[in-house]
Parts: structure tokens; C-alpha cells; sequence
């Protein structure tokens, strides 16, 4: 009775497994569905550039923009300027400032936060871009009184980097021990992003069926009256990687 009591058990939290993973397969199967349509519908609404991969919209606009998130700065102080330390010109606050070289357009700021330790948390916007043959040149400034504002330091994100992978978030050292963290994202074709997505839900469904089909091999396993090895090898199996939905 105990050996039965155990293998209902057993197969009842196996039974519950499946399930969640039934319906975690049946979602992204739906998700799978909507991104294909928007695929289509992203590749007959844009043309792309054979010589830089830009995709431009039915009306000739660049599709290629730039998300910058400044995140917090850390030890961030004037001292590091001995002529600075202690101006009355100073204000205490610094801002981050950011342009893309070498294209031309205006460059967008951040508003002023206190130091040493600033807390921006904002987004940047760079819109229609031409060219994927640039950089983010980002400057992080300390906010002077009737006087020019003083450069604290500086950090280039070349877009190379940014296309090498699909969001570059880290921290960024200035000078010294003062940082602050940015994430960037490039894109530069709508059917692109969607593409990438489609490819991550297909991969998640490839790894969820694995480990649906061994639950199920595992539950007919023990209902023949299995051994441990099998319970090893689904452990095993359950801790490939995937990204719950």
C-alpha cells in the first residue's frame, strides 16, 4: 500500500507538471501565431537598404532608432577637479548628455541630479537614424552657475557593439572610481525585432516540448514500476534552460 500510496503521489505532481507545461506550450503557440502575422505584415511595410540593412518605412524614414537608458550614477564627485572643489560657481548636480557621431543632429540631456551619487533613470531617443556606422558619444556633466559646464567624463558605445548583441546594459566607469550605468538598445528594422522575438518563442516551445515528453515518459515509466535512474535523468531534463511565459 505505501508503494502505491507513493507512485499516485508521484504521478499526480508529474500530472501537474504536465499540465503547466501544456499550457505554457498552448500560449506560446498562440504567441507564435500573432508574431508570424506581424512578420508579414513588417516586411510588405518596409524596404530595406541592401548596403546598410536599414529598413525605412513606405514614406522613405529610417527605421533605425536608438533607446538609451541612464540608470544611476555612482561617486561621482568634483573633487576629482581640484579648480571646481570649491567654486561658488558649482551647483552639485550633474546631467548626462548624449549625441550620435559622427551623424548630425542635436544631442538630448538628462535633467539635473544631485551628487555624488545621481539618480536619473531616464530615456534618451534617437529617431531615424542614416547610418549604422556611428557611436554614442555620452558625456556626463557637472552643472555650472554663469559659467560653462564642466565635462566629468566620458563613455563612446560604438554601434558595433550594440550589434552584436540585442541590448548592451552595464556600468560604466568616468574616471577614477565614479561610474554609471547605461543600457542601449540599436534597432534598425521593425521586421527584425519581430523576427528575433519569433525566433526566442520557437525556442522556447523546442525546450518545453523536451521536457513535456519526458514527464510523460516518466509518468508511464513508474506506472510500469520505474527505478530511480528514470526520476534522475527527468530532474536531469527539467533544469534546461527556457524562459517561463
Amino acid at each position: 500500500m505505501l508503494g502505491r500510496r507513493v507512485l499516485e503521489a508521484k504521478t499526480s505532481s508529474d500530472g501537474g507538471l504536465e499540465e503547466r507545461f501544456k499550457r505554457q506550450i498552448l500560449a506560446l503557440r498562440r504567441r507564435q501565431i500573432i508574431l508570424e502575422g506581424q512578420l508579414m505584415s513588417a516586411k510588405e511595410a518596409e524596404l530595406t537598404d541592401a548596403a546598410t540593412g536599414i529598413g525605412f518605412n513606405v514614406d522613405g524614414k529610417s527605421l533605425a532608432r536608438l533607446e538609451l537608458v541612464v540608470g544611476a550614477g555612482d561617486n561621482i564627485r568634483v573633487n576629482d577637479h581640484p579648480s571646481m572643489a570649491f567654486s561658488v560657481l558649482s551647483t552639485g548636480m550633474a546631467y548626462v548628455q548624449a549625441r550620435i557621431v559622427p551623424a548630425l543632429g542635436r544631442s538630448q540631456r538628462t535633467r539635473r541630479q544631485r551628487l555624488p551619487t545621481p539618480q536619473w533613470h531616464e530615456t534618451l531617443h534617437f529617431d531615424a537614424l542614416p547610418s549604422l556606422s556611428a557611436s554614442v558619444y555620452v558625456e556626463v556633466k557637472h552643472a555650472m552657475r554663469f559659467s560653462p559646464d564642466v565635462v566629468l567624463g566620458h563613455i563612446v558605445l560604438p554601434f558595433e557593439e550594440l550589434l552584436a548583441q540585442r541590448q548592451v546594459n552595464k556600468s560604466y566607469a568616468l574616471n577614477g572610481t565614479s561610474r554609471v550605468r547605461l543600457q542601449a538598445t540599436l534597432t534598425y528594422s521593425s521586421a527584425r525585432v519581430v523576427h528575433d522575438e519569433l525566433t526566442e518563442v520557437r525556442q522556447d516551445m523546442a525546450a518545453l516540448t523536451t521536457k513535456l515528453a519526458a514527464i510523460q515518459a516518466m509518468v508511464c515509466s513508474f506506472a510500469r514500476g520505474g527505478n530511480h535512474t528514470n526520476h534522475d535523468s527527468l530532474r536531469d531534463v527539467l533544469h534546461l534552460s527556457y524562459r517561463p511565459t
